[in-house]
């Protein structure tokens, strides 16, 4: 019997991603859905199962799988609570060892995942017998710091103590991104060239058509004629970027700017944040996957802008005819901020002029 392939999501963004697959190889695949911060909604899952009958959709949390497997006492270390399962029933046992939560016993030839960090890939590689990283957002070019035991455990394993990249880790097989040569170099040899946008672009009409009624346009019918910016915003307060009132402002200031070129102005936020409205704005569903808008050939956004999002990166928005970055993804950390982002704002205006969009316009609505 042929195993099935299993594939680890917990954005919309990566569902879109593995959708694309599916509809072209109809291979028998599992998508465990992680709904720790983006649900899935019944009909959505009976809508895939109906285009699709090769896929299952299991909806479980991650922080359950972990749940699950931890049995170390609470005073330990997490790290170790992580890491290590001890009881009578499993004996010890690592995650690759240990069993998803409501897949038990059922190995895959191909585990296709886009965080490393999640408890569920970990375990669910060592279910498979291929593991492949796909590409995740701007987190997978930036490194990550570890502190305390943790830096400690990773030099003990022969990691680099200080500084920790995705995909880095040796069960991981494949790298699957846009711009591979962005990576550190240790990565390299295990990354090839594959994003969102190219899996879109080779699809058949009747696959982007399939995939249409899953994902349909969130736009409102009445635009024609009208000019329309799109603004991503970021969890910038949960990066511990700035405060959330801070983040507020910065956005509501962009609006302004955007509100005096004319632009209908929609907004969405990111599938981690609590939504939040922007005065003369129009709201967006924070969970659909802006990239599904590739799938409508007809569909134009004039103006994309964001203050650093890997969704308007390297070609994933061929919807848009101007893409405007406040941040380039390079300089887009937290020690940086408060510098780049004055800069970013001061831009904008010119920016905006360079892209078609000057402002002291009246927006056609008002």
């Amino acid at each position: 019997m042929t195993k099935r392939d299993i594939y680890i999501c917990d954005t919309y963004r990566e569902l879109l991603y593995t959708l694309c697959d599916l509809v072209r190889t109809k291979k028998p695949s599992l998508i465990y859905f992680l709904a720790d911060q983006a649900t899935l909604e019944p009909e959505f899952i009976r809508s895939v199962g109906k285009a699709l009958p090769c896929v299952e959709i299991i909806v479980s949390r991650d922080d359950h799988e972990r749940e699950n497997y931890a049995s170390l006492p609470s005073w330990m270390p997490r790290i170790l609570a992580r890491n290590i399962h001890a009881s009578l029933n499993h004996g010890i046992k690592r995650p690759f060892g240990f069993d998803l939560l409501k897949a038990a016993g059922e190995r895959f030839e191909t585990a296709y995942i886009h965080n490393p960090g999640h408890f569920t890939s970990k375990v669910a590689a060592g279910k498979a017998a291929i593991r492949v990283m796909r590409e995740s957002g701007l987190n997978n070019y930036s490194a990550y710091k570890p502190r305390g035991l943790k830096s400690v455990l990773r030099a003990v394993s022969g990691y680099n103590p200080t500084q920790q990249f995705f995909g880095e880790e040796r069960w991981v097989d494949r790298i699957e991104v846009s711009t591979p040569e962005k990576l550190p170099e240790r990565l390299r040899s295990k990354a090839s060239k594959r994003s969102l946008s190219e899996a879109i672009a080779a699809l058949s009409e009747d696959e982007k058509a399939a995939l249409r009624s899953l994902f349909p346009n969130q736009l409102p019918a009445d635009l024609k004629g009208k000019r329309i910016a799109l603004l991503l915003t970021q969890p910038l307060d949960l990066e511990h970027i700035c405060s959330e009132k801070e983040k507020r402002k910065l956005y509501a200031d962009i609006c302004r700017g955007l509100s005096r070129t004319g632009l209908e102005i929609f907004v969405k936020n990111h599938p981690r944040e609590t939504p939040f409205a922007l005065e003369g704005t129009h709201s967006l569903k924070k969970d659909f996957p802006i990239e599904a808008w590739s799938l409508y050939d007809d569909l134009r956004i004039d103006l994309g802008i964001s203050i650093c999002s890997s969704s308007l990166s390297n070609n994933n928005a061929s919807y848009c005819n101007h893409i405007i970055q406040l941040i380039a993804p390079d300089r887009f950390h937290a020690p940086l901020f408060e510098e780049e982002i004055s800069k970013g704002l001061a831009a904008l205006p010119s920016k905006l002029a360079d892209a078609g969009f000057p402002q002291n316009r009246v927006r056609d609505s008002e």
